[in-house]
């Protein structure tokens, strides 16, 4: 049972109507950038979570003079920003997992864009704090009793909202009370979606969170205070209705590979090169078992348009097979020159070998708007698989033609239609033509061929495809539109007759919609699975010690009515920022722009991370969005 709030002193009310009571002492500071929840023992203070810290300037109000211990329940800055401003006798509880991201952030920073430790692709899915923490660190263990003063806690390893989460159990009364972070929220839903992405399209996360609210199921908890909303005081019914949702989820997200293998429809035919196929007298594919393909159309005067030029073999050996097959072209069926490549997305193993395409054969390259700035300055972007995570370093391809919706690609007597084509990724175009007599419609990595099922590929949100309405949803009305003859995706073999697998493409965009929806905590479930709702660009930039910057913060309000929108940059105190302004009504669905001009130190030798202090309307949102700045070196590219 809660107690009646005892106030110290003199305090605003507004103040004082933030601590909830939820027990003897125990109280529940409301409103922060998470729940953060407060134990007293007499003046004294232990918190689960920190959030922004502006609860240590009201702990007078009940009474608390220091705070000795945070315990937290997962690494995000929305529960973990406060820790900065934490005396240094302080004690900070982490997890074994995430102690390192709280107190050296600095080693998960990296100039290069692979696969690392917390990415998918390269692609960061963590979000620590600015500074490693300074203070004295414990590591809470599973199953472990912890003891506060009068208070005990039991801590469990709780990962799936965050990478190592915990979830602490208080007890008093007979009454016991979970303290979960975002494993479960109030309604059966989840906060932020794209935080369990660890994977390319096999949940591995969404599988851990899963198997974390079974575990809450089993601790016989009679209430959950989670780390946003509100109190969830019927936990059984709850978890059971959150397991539920999110095993539908799981289910028809994971990747539509069963049936890959189960029909060959072979519309391609062998040619006397191996990996050469001819799919129709003036349409080939370069392919070789399940690998990347690439497409070359061919003209009657003999010359060459490629539709992608990524991976072909395992063994790495792509430009002599790339330069084997041209010159079998050239040989056997009058190739003459190739004059440009069209790519699909930006993935590298579908831009890997356009390098070479250029430099050895004279291509040009023709990238839809919407990603040829990736291809160009990828460091500039937190995306999964870009080139450089194949080809290593600052790897680039520098576009020569930009392309837009619904623009008419004329080149030798045939007319190519360009429509936006996202789903696996929102940075995607598909491509539609008459050649030989049939529609074919090239639509990159968004379908496979699929015996039975729709032969979609990742839904991945860290691919900023999370909102349906931008992601496969809007290229399964656009396919069934077009109404191709021949569905040529970007692996494995050729889809004819689409017409039923795209209409399975179309359902199970809308049946994924509505999970997402039924899942999402919140009145706009975009929110929950675009990680890019608030992000800066560029992601990395590099300057020299007191050189200046302009970083853009951009901000999409997904909400349903017009919003007060506010940023505030956060850099080290030795730097300086300008903003212009910083604070602006955005419109339901539009986006706003803020400009940063920023200036380094003028000594500078290591990575800073950069993170604005956000407010969507009444919602302090905390510093969610991240960018890096490095020390600049000859051999690093300019965005």
């Amino acid at each position: 049972m809660s107690e009646p709030l005892r106030v110290s002193g003199a305090w605003d009310s507004k103040v004082i109507n933030r601590f909830l009571p939820l027990g003897e002492d125990l109280y529940w500071w409301q409103g922060d950038t998470c729940n953060v929840y407060v134990m007293r023992d007499g003046t004294a203070g232990a918190l689960i979570d920190i959030g922004s810290g502006d609860v240590l300037e009201a702990l007078g109000a009940i009474g608390i003079e220091r705070v000795e211990r945070v315990y937290l329940t997962q690494h995000h800055r929305e529960h973990s920003s406060g820790i900065e401003r934490l005396r240094d006798d302080a004690t900070l509880v982490v997890s074994t997992g995430e102690r390192e991201l709280l107190t050296h952030p600095e080693r998960f920073v990296t100039e290069e864009i692979a696969p690392s430790a917390f990415t998918v692709g390269g692609a960061s899915y963590v979000r620590p704090p600015r500074l490693g923490a300074r203070l004295q660190v414990e590591v809470a263990h599973d199953a472990q009793l912890l003891t506060w003063r009068s208070h005990t806690l039991e801590a469990y390893e709780t990962p799936g909202a965050s990478p190592a989460g915990m979830t602490y159990v208080w007890s008093r009364d007979g009454e016991r009370t979970g303290f979960c972070g975002n494993l479960c929220l109030d309604g059966g839903r989840l906060f932020r979606l794209f935080d369990s992405e660890w994977d390319y399209g096999y949940a591995a996360g969404l599988n851990a969170l899963l198997a974390s609210q079974n575990l809450l199921r089993g601790l016989g908890l009679d209430r959950i205070c989670p780390g946003q909303g509100d109190v969830i005081t019927n936990p059984d019914s709850t978890l059971t209705l959150a397991t539920n949702r999110l095993h539908g989820l799981i289910r028809v997200l994971l990747r539509d590979y069963t049936p890959l293998d189960d029909a060959v429809v072979n519309v391609s035919r062998p040619t006397a090169t191996p990996g050469l196929r001819r799919v129709s007298p003036h349409l080939f594919t370069l392919r070789t078992a399940k690998r990347h393909n690439a497409y070359v159309l061919l003209s009657e005067d003999g010359h060459a348009l490629f539709i992608d030029c990524g991976l072909f073999l395992r063994g790495g050996e792509d430009t002599a097979f790339l330069d084997d097959s041209i010159g079998a072209m050239k040989r056997d069926y009058g190739l003459r020159a190739v004059d440009a490549v069209i790519v699909t997305h930006y993935h590298g193993d579908h831009v890997r070998q356009i390098p070479h395409l250029v430099d050895r054969h004279g291509a040009e390259v023709w990238a839809y708007a919407n990603f040829s700035d990736i291809l160009e300055n990828p460091w500039a972007y937190n995306l999964t698989w870009m080139l450089p995570a194949y080809r290593g370093e600052h790897a680039r391809v520098a576009v020569d033609r930009v392309l837009h919706d619904a623009e008419k690609v004329e080149w030798r007597g045939l007319s190519l239609e360009v429509f936006h084509a996202p789903g696996q990724t929102e940075f995607a175009q598909g491509i539609v033509v008459e050649v030989d007599g049939r529609k074919v419609a090239f639509t990159g990595d968004n379908l496979f061929f699929s015996a039975e099922g729709s032969g979609h590929d990742a839904y991945s949100m860290y691919n900023s495809g999370g909102v349906m309405e931008r992601g496969y949803l809007a290229t399964a009305r656009s396919l069934l539109a077009h109404c191709p003859d021949l569905v040529l995706g970007g692996h494995g073999q050729e889809i004819p007759k689409p017409k039923r697998q795209l209409r399975a493409l179309y359902a199970w965009s809308l049946d994924v919609r509505r999970r997402l929806v039924d899942l999402t905590w919140g009145e706009a479930y975009e929110m929950g699975v675009d990680p890019f709702w608030a992000r800066f660009h560029p992601y990395r930039s590099w300057l020299a010690p007191g050189e200046e910057a302009v970083i853009d913060l951009h901000v999409r309000n997904y909400y349903s009515d017009a919003r007060w929108i506010s940023g505030k940059l956060r850099v080290p105190p030795d730097w300086s920022v300008r903003s212009r302004p910083s604070e602006r009504l955005v419109e339901a669905g539009e986006s706003a722009t803020f400009v940063y001009e920023v200036r380094a130190a003028a000594t500078f030798v290591e990575p800073v991370l950069l993170t604005a202090d956000l407010s969507v309307g009444d919602r302090r949102m905390g510093e969610f969005p991240q960018a890096y700045i490095f020390p600049r070196a000859d051999n690093i590219p300019q965005s």
